[in-house]
């Protein structure tokens, strides 16, 4: 499976919040400076297209034009890791002194916080 994501920056003057928004599987992440991260998607297949990132920021045709006019920044897709045989992500330290922070699939930006203080701990009791 391959996900997108977009970085965007926002004209002056748009609609800011705080925490995450998902729509129908798409994250809205609010970001300092009028930015926002825009991703998780999920395009099937092996190969990703131009087309999808379109429909990505379009929010399948549904997105406020705020949201259209945003400038992207940075984009990116691509082959997701995921874990196989067990759920994402995955949180382990093999041997003292080396940790596995990975394979978070769909949910990097959801759980990148839960994951780095997960690590941050693992540090402090060792």
């Amino acid at each position: 499976m391959l996900g997108q994501a977009l970085e965007l920056q926002l004209h002056s003057g748009q609609p800011a919040w705080s925490g995450c928004l998902i729509w129908k599987g798409i994250n809205l992440v609010p970001r300092p400076n009028g930015r926002i991260w825009l991703g998780a998607t999920v395009e099937p297949g092996a190969d990703a297209s131009a087309p999808a990132l379109a429909e990505l920021q379009s929010l399948e045709g549904t997105a406020p034009g705020w949201l259209q006019q945003a400038q992207v920044l940075r984009q990116w897709q691509g082959l997701r890791a995921r874990p196989s045989g067990q759920p994402a992500p995955v949180l382990e330290q093999p041997q003292p002194h080396l940790l596995v922070v990975s394979g978070h699939y769909r949910n990097g930006i959801l759980l990148a916080p839960a994951c780095a203080e997960w690590a941050a701990t693992q540090i402090q009791n060792s």
